[in-house]
């Protein structure tokens, strides 16, 4: 799987613009929250709900290969690399990949480098299964410090099982 063919996965899932009242993020468009698109453009604010809905594919492709496909570039293994990117898309890349670095043992500092790519060497057959099991118990913890967050869970869940094995 290449890069083209994770970023049109994403934006699938993702889908257009949404704007639910218990989604944290606030306005979505392909996945590009508010917060994300005004730091993208530098406006030095959030963007607008009509900035958002206005995004264009193109704008979200180039947003995600920067944020999101770049901070995992040296992940050979590309079914761990598109589930790492998928997860950075909903925890932030930082979050994604100190969830990585707690599986293989090194310092949770969120870059993936030579220690974290060497460490995941011995776990790589067990790797991806690993994380999703994180990424499931990640989802109960939420929606019970969180209740409102109960009306994505099954979404979520969804989503992380599509990764099984």
């Amino acid at each position: 799987m290449n890069d083209r063919d994770i970023l049109a996965a994403i934006i699938a899932n993702e889908g257009g613009y949404v704007d639910h009242p218990a989604d944290a993020g606030g306005p979505t468009n392909m996945g590009i929250t508010a917060a994300t698109l005004g730091e993208w453009r530098l406006l030095g604010r959030v963007a607008t709900r009509e900035e958002v809905q206005a995004l264009t594919r193109q704008e979200a492709e180039a947003i995600y290969a920067v944020r999101y496909l770049s901070p995992f570039r040296d992940i050979e293994d590309a079914k761990l690399r598109h589930y790492l990117i998928d997860l950075g898309v909903l925890r932030g890349p930082r979050k994604a990949a100190q969830m990585l670095q707690a599986q293989v043992g090194t310092e949770q500092d969120g870059w993936i480098g030579k220690e974290t790519l060497a460490a995941m060497v011995p776990l790589a057959a067990h790797l991806l299964v690993l994380l999703i099991g994180a990424r499931f118990a990640h989802i109960e913890q939420r929606v019970l410090e969180n209740p409102s967050q109960a009306a994505f869970r099954d979404g979520w869940r969804a989503r992380n099982r599509r990764f099984l094995p």
